[in-house]
């Protein structure tokens, strides 16, 4: 199990549970790299379905880097989900720029998913820790 297959699982959780995609109903289009601390990934957000892409796409709007462990943390509720952004380094966009934020903001709806999945599916909880017991 890898922190790739994790991020999976969450997509299809998410992509199936009516709570995140009313949250969902308003993102149109945004593609957020992340940079792993082996893997990069893009989290695709288009009308209202949430997909994952290997590698980081040159047209991502904005993108971070977050250590695996602060990526589990957010999953397991080690910290709040308001708090990634001091987790992370933003390595595309603007801090100070309205838009990047939105773009950061479309992940909410997928995170607080892969939250509620790891409180409600023992297999999604006991993958995550593997993955972070592994770190």
């Amino acid at each position: 199990m890898t922190i790739i297959d994790v991020l999976q699982q969450g997509i299809r959780f998410t992509n199936s549970d009516p709570a995140a995609q009313e949250m969902l109903a308003d993102f149109k289009d945004h593609k957020v790299g992340m940079k792993l601390d082996k893997d990069e990934t893009t989290i695709v957000i288009k009308d209202g379905t949430v997909a994952l892409e290997s590698g980081m796409r040159e047209d991502c709007h904005a993108s971070m880097r977050l250590p695996d462990i602060d990526l589990c943390g957010a999953i397991d509720n080690s910290y709040d989900l308001m708090e990634i952004r001091e987790k992370g380094e933003i390595i595309k966009g603007d801090k100070t720029d309205p838009n990047t934020a939105v773009h950061f903001m479309a992940l909410f709806p997928f995170f607080d998913a892969m939250v509620r999945l790891y409180e409600q599916d023992q297999e999604f909880k006991n993958a995550v820790d593997a993955v972070k017991a592994a770190l």
